[in-house]
């Protein structure tokens, strides 16, 4: 059996969810058979001071920092890239896999230039690898043809995202500072995840259910998290954001996965907006056991459906804050509920949704791969 080299373009110590994705499918082939890894580390933006390590568990650090630079002695038989901005696009060669670009810019000038050099990699017989059918969808109508489209979902690892015991949870609760029913939503906290509904959501509920907490995750060093939640509550009335202003706490800090998963766990609710392209903090909690209330019409439909998440409606494309606020308030009440989401997610993530699961799937794209069953 002859061997398969595969190349992976992106960040090995960035935490961001391009870098995650990149970082998750290169671990869920290492060790395997008649597969060889290697890996390019791309620039983020001229900004190499952004470059993490502890993101993950020793090994796994180490398994990454082994992986081979890329050599001509060995040509890669499929490219892997999930870079970010322009870079994503340019001095790629084919076969390669270019994880699709964002859906939303800064303004309408940048989007379409970003899509126009995206499209212009597709000419070149290189594939836009979309991480859930909603991105596919966006692409196929901004005429991206339908074979030049591969969708390959984003994953979790079992091994670190999984419900903690009774003791942990504490610990957790504990460390974070957590008291009362704590929701928590995790994300970039721009405009277009529904950042402001949920908030708004929120204060609907702390009206009635004065025990309620929501907590706030981003990484201030890739976004600008402060300054969206204050354009979130300044659109609450006076009286709500008296009301919501010390219950509402924001966690900018770079953290690594096993935090991650400790914060899920400690949460008694995850809030899932639309996401940019997959939703992947949604499979996370969903993984942990941590109940999670999903708006519909976004990314995540392909892995949250009604029977391991309670759906929302959305208003278009956007989080619909009423219907949130009710589903908040229903699961707060409900304890049947709340252990019915907090069984059935994690069998159902760790059953299909692993990096493992995502890994196979790329060897599926790529001819002459060996496959075996997950």
């Amino acid at each position: 059996m002859s061997t398969l080299n595969i190349l992976f373009e992106g960040w090995r110590f960035i935490p961001h969810g391009r870098g995650l994705a990149g970082q998750g499918l290169a671990l869920g082939l290492v060790g395997r058979p008649a597969v060889r890894l290697f890996h390019k580390d791309l620039p983020w933006l001229g900004a190499s001071e952004l470059m993490a390590g502890g993101i993950h568990a020793p090994l796994r650090e180490q398994q990454l920092r082994q992986l081979m630079v890329p050599s001509s002695a060995h040509p890669p038989d499929m490219v892997v890239r999930t870079g970010w901005g322009d870079e994503a696009f340019e001095r790629v060669s084919a076969p390669a896999l270019v994880l699709a670009p964002t859906l939303r810019a800064k303004n309408l000038a940048a989007q379409l230039g970003t899509f126009r050099s995206a499209l212009a990699l597709t000419k070149r017989g290189i594939s836009l690898w979309a991480p859930s059918h909603w991105v596919r969808n966006h692409l196929l109508n901004a005429g991206v043809a339908e074979n030049h489209v591969v969708t390959l979902p984003f994953g979790v690892d079992p091994k670190v995202f999984a419900p903690a015991s009774t003791p942990m949870r504490d610990f957790w609760r504990k460390r974070f500072g957590f008291d009362g029913f704590t929701f928590l939503h995790v994300g970039t906290m721009a405009a277009h995840t529904g950042l402001a509904q949920l908030v708004t959501a929120f204060a609907r509920v702390a009206r009635r259910h004065s025990d309620a907490r929501l907590v706030l995750k981003s990484v201030d060093r890739l976004h600008e998290g402060p300054r969206a939640l204050a354009g979130a509550l300044a659109l609450l009335t006076a009286a709500d954001l008296h009301n919501v202003i010390d219950r509402i706490s924001y966690m900018g800090e770079a953290v690594s996965l096993v935090e991650m998963a400790g914060l899920y766990q400690a949460s008694d609710t995850y809030l899932a907006g639309h996401g940019s392209s997959f939703g992947r903090p949604t499979l996370e909690a969903m993984g942990c056991g941590t109940p999670v209330i999903c708006s519909e019409g976004g990314p995540s439909d392909d892995f949250a459906h009604a029977d391991v998440v309670l759906r929302a409606a959305s208003d278009g494309a956007r989080v619909c804050s009423e219907a949130m606020a009710e589903s908040m308030e229903r699961l707060m009440l409900s304890n049947d509920l709340q252990k019915r989401l907090s069984t059935a997610s994690p069998v159902w993530v760790h059953h299909a949704w692993t990096w493992a699961h995502a890994a196979e799937r790329l060897l599926s794209f790529v001819p002459g791969a060996p496959m075996r069953a997950v």
